[in-house]
């Protein structure tokens, strides 16, 4: 990605979580005093990783299948917000995975929605991983979206891998979904990274570096293509920071124009935004 684009969608979220920010402000009656944080630094395993992040996934009580409820519980339970987002992309296909941006009173971290369904949920735990770790291991500024390429990353970014790794696919959920009779069986354990919501490519290292696949049957399910899904796109941003838009406008707390304008969008656009979200609009076109 150009540094033109990447800057132009900084410079968007940035107007983007400045709004989320003072909305949560004016009607929550501030901020949360207390921050969440993984024991983690950069000297930690591989396994420490993993550990915390299996932790993690009992502590949110994500259950079997935890890409289904993960975006919910981090805002629920860690009060980091989620925001799903047409990113920028170029006409030869590059484009903006994911994001996390880190201010001393909050956390947010943004997804593309335009994603794959599994390339949507394995960034989200990577990012999860840089919210939560930020004091103790601050991340490079930007990074490789290449599933490939991060696996050539330094050290913090292998960590964050790891642990998202984990996080989507708990030992508990394997033992659970794999018939230990059919471990070898690539049809199979295509079927378990579609319920698991994975790319092959990653459920073939996490068995990989649990010992519970040679490497040919890694190289095999390396190859498989993922599953089509019935899951939809996320809707734009998040019910939570349009509900709070919608309310801010409704009271008179905030103009419609001066919304449009944070959001980067006309007014119409603002319209079907609420329109999306089920929401009737709080203002005359």
């Amino acid at each position: 990605m150009p540094e033109e684009e990447l800057d132009g969608f900084e410079s968007s979220a940035g107007k983007w979580i400045g709004l989320l920010r003072w909305l949560r402000e004016s009607q929550r009656g501030g901020t949360n005093p207390l921050k969440h944080s993984l024991r983690l630094s950069a000297q930690s395993s591989f396994e420490d990783a993993i550990a915390r992040a299996e932790a993690l996934v009992a502590a949110l009580d994500l259950g079997t299948v935890p890409a289904e409820r993960l975006a919910e519980r981090i805002e629920r339970d860690l009060d980091i917000p989620v925001l799903f987002v047409d990113a920028v992309e170029t006409p030869r296909g590059d484009s903006i995975s994911g994001a996390t941006c880190h201010l001393h009173d909050l956390g947010v971290i943004l997804i593309n929605r335009n994603e794959s369904e599994a390339r949507r949920f394995f960034d989200l735990a990577h990012e999860l991983f840089h919210a939560l770790t930020w004091d103790a291991m601050k991340p490079d500024h930007r990074e490789s979206n290449s599933f490939e390429a991060r696996g050539r990353a330094k050290r913090i970014e292998q960590l964050a891998d790891n642990f998202a790794a984990a996080l989507l696919m708990p030992s508990q959920s394997l033992q659970q979904l794999i018939d230990p009779r059919r471990c070898s069986d690539i049809d199979h354990l295509v079927d378990v990274a579609a319920e698991l919501r994975v790319c092959p490519i990653a459920l073939a290292w996490r068995l990989y570096n649990m010992k519970r696949i040679d490497a040919a049957t890694r190289e095999e399910l390396r190859k498989e293509r993922q599953r089509s899904s019935a899951g939809r796109k996320p809707k734009r941003f998040s019910e939570s920071f349009v509900s709070m838009l919608h309310t801010a406008i409704d009271r008179g707390q905030l103009s419609a124009r001066k919304a449009a304008k944070a959001m980067g969008m006309s007014l119409p656009m603002l319209n079907d935004l609420f329109a999306e979200h089920s929401l009737p609009a709080p203002f005359e076109l």
